[in-house]
């Protein structure tokens, strides 16, 4: 025997559809963005990368409350600068950003700032681990057109991506050097940030 809805379930059900639809017709209001959280599941060399292109915006923007949360992420990564020259320390004591006292994570992603004229291709040979996962990002703070390659000693292509931002992960099987190259094909000058873990 089917029962029949009664006149408070139907108004109810009424009043829920509309509500519903009220909310579908509005307009949604663009998350803000947070540049100390990049999207969930991504590597730390990846993080690293977004962070890094996303501070350098800020600090050209004079946004000093962002860099000091981009500078305290890549802190709790364990992120460091694999160049002499370290824009993140430079943004830091600019910013009045102090780096916490060393402590839990000794090792992290590794970082490299660069620059490409239009055209240029920047190599660089570097040693990865047998049977430990293998980490690239190559990110930048503009708009550009730059495409990074990780290849085999023997020149075997391993990874591949030409619009920033690239992630590139495999397994090496044995333990040996790889060489990344970068390429700007883009008409003008271009900076990036090149993470390895």
């Amino acid at each position: 025997m089917n029962a029949r809805p009664t006149r408070f379930a139907a108004t109810s059900l009424a009043a829920l559809v509309a509500a519903l639809l009220a909310a579908c017709a509005s307009p949604v209001a663009a998350p803000s963005p947070n540049i100390a959280a990049p999207a969930a599941g991504l590597s730390d060399p990846a993080r690293t990368a977004r962070l890094l292109a996303s501070a350098e915006m800020a600090w050209d923007a004079g946004r000093m409350g962002e860099v000091r949360a981009a500078l305290a992420s890549l802190d709790a990564l364990g992120a460091k600068s694999l160049d002499e020259r370290d824009p993140a320390s430079e943004w830091g004591a600019a910013a009045g950003y102090s780096e916490p006292p060393m402590r839990g994570r000794t090792l992290g992603p590794g970082y490299r700032r660069g620059t490409l004229e239009a055209g240029e291709t920047m190599r660089l040979e570097q040693s990865f681990l047998s049977g430990e996962r293998a980490m690239v990002s190559l990110s930048a703070s503009q708009a550009n057109r730059l495409a990074l390659t990780v290849s085999h000693p023997d020149r075997r292509r391993v990874c591949a991506g030409s619009s920033t931002p690239v992630d590139c992960s495999w397994l090496p099987l044995i333990t040996q050097r790889f060489t990344i190259q970068i390429t700007n094909r883009g008409p003008d000058r271009a900076s990036y940030y090149l993470v390895t873990n």
